[in-house]
């Protein structure tokens, strides 16, 4: 094992627009790990708006055009977001392939992945490039039997390969390809050319890790868990800081849900089953954000859909929206708050939420604020809450966070806050740990 260097220079890359509340999270916990921070991230006006909010020194922050080449004197590289492949569209194109442009900074790196499922049951055992309609997709079909098209939005198809025959169930509809070239290509059922298959990018994870220099982290156990049968020694660094904001005491009373609009993530249909209890709890629920831009926001059909839903079930008046907030006005109003609800359980998104990190639990930990959550999810956090519920009956926690004492809320918070600092103690472990063993 190297021994560790008073200070060590970190390349931090994050490619990923709308990723900048992990920037307070990691400069913290790499500058407490010895190392000093080169951050390159686009755009980098939204970066120092969240980062002049932080007591946080030893980093520089650049636009990500100027990412260096090889050959430069860094100690290693930080990838903040690895994308599966399929789903990076959010991407600058020249910053889709993370893992070629890790094999030319050739350095030390740990890549940090945010949607487990990405690199597991979403992970293309095959992709092609589709011909209809006179245009061109990239098609994935994924291990766990579901397809996507690249740079479109998740829809819930899914596919069989059976011999030669191909079944792609698009909604409704069942399309049948075939194949004589053992499935090099695939026709139409007038023969007609739809599928080429496409070579796997190179280099993948596997032949990436391959190199002992180069580590997976993601950011929660049960995640780190679902990886490891796949890429062996994955690490998992929990974030516990997002701003020095300090505790306000007495919080304004109301509840919140903090993140985008989105039905097919969250478990809106909860809320609308548990609207008695709501109105009961006696606070208003604010949505904090709901979309991430204000032109977003206006247009964004989740949104219209969610006030619609609000009025017939009769809680127009008790849900507000705050609209589009800075990443700044964002943290402080959820910190703010008497409690948090994430709406987020083991059925929403294809269980996803039992792998990869929910924002509001994330939030709520750093900052002390209860929460209102799945008993299933909580139990993944190794949380206990007063205001669990069993996955499908919220409406059994929003009574028991009405029913919740001053002093029961006090020592919510303060299990929260013993649970933020162990994580934090853990996870800057891992950090040193893994540091000392790439170098």
């Amino acid at each position: 094992m190297a021994s560790r260097k008073a200070s060590r220079r970190c390349l931090y890359l994050e490619a990923l627009p709308h990723h900048e509340e992990n920037f307070p999270h990691w400069i913290q916990r790499l500058g407490r790990a010895g190392c000093t921070v080169d951050l390159y991230a686009q755009p980098a006006v939204h970066a120092k708006g969240i980062l002049g909010h932080c007591r946080l020194d030893g980093y520089r922050l650049f636009d990500l055009e100027r990412l260096p080449k090889a050959g430069s004197d860094y100690d290693f590289v930080l990838l903040g977001s690895l994308r599966g492949r399929g789903f990076n569209r959010e991407l600058p194109p020249a910053f889709r392939r993370p893992l070629e442009i890790l094999a030319e900074l050739d350095l030390p790196s740990i890549s940090v992945i945010h949607e487990p499922a990405f690199w597991n049951q979403k992970f293309p055992l095959m992709s092609f490039l589709e011909r209809r309609n006179g245009g061109a997709d990239r098609l994935h079909l994924h291990r766990q039997g579901t397809l996507h098209r690249e740079n479109r939005p998740w829809a819930p198809n899914s596919w069989n390969l059976k011999g030669d025959r191909l079944e792609l169930r698009l909604g409704r509809q069942t399309e049948i390809l075939t194949t004589s070239d053992g499935g090099a290509t695939f026709a139409g059922p007038e023969g007609e050319p739809r599928l080429e298959r496409l070579p796997e990018p190179e280099p993948t994870l596997e032949q990436h890790l391959a190199s002992k220099r180069h580590r997976l982290f993601t950011l929660t156990r049960h995640g780190a868990s679902h990886l490891r049968p796949l890429y062996g020694d994955v690490g998992w660094v929990h974030p516990t800081y997002f701003g020095d904001f300090g505790a306000p005491r007495p919080p304004e009373r109301r509840i919140v849900f903090p993140g985008v609009v989105d039905a097919s993530r969250k478990c809106f249909a909860a809320l609308f089953a548990a609207a008695s209890e709501l109105r009961r709890l006696g606070m208003p629920l604010y949505i904090v954000g709901g979309e991430r831009e204000e032109s977003d926001f206006a247009a964004s059909p989740g949104i219209r859909q969610l006030r619609q839903d609000l009025e017939r079930h009769g809680l127009s008046d008790v849900v507000r929206f705050t609209g589009p907030l800075s990443y700044v006005e964002y943290f402080d109003f959820v910190r703010r708050s008497s409690f948090v609800l994430p709406l987020v359980d083991e059925t929403v998104e294809g269980g996803a939420y039992l792998t990869k990190l929910s924002t509001g639990v994330a939030l709520a930990i750093a900052f002390g604020v209860p929460m209102v959550l799945s008993e299933r999810i909580a139990g993944l956090y190794d949380l206990e809450l007063a205001t669990s519920y069993p996955d499908g009956d919220l409406g059994a926690g929003l009574a028991a966070a009405a029913g919740l004492s001053d002093a029961g809320w006090e020592e919510m918070r303060r299990r929260l806050f013993e649970r933020r600092d162990e994580l934090a103690r853990r996870g800057l472990e891992t950090l040193r740990r893994t540091l000392d063993e790439i170098l």
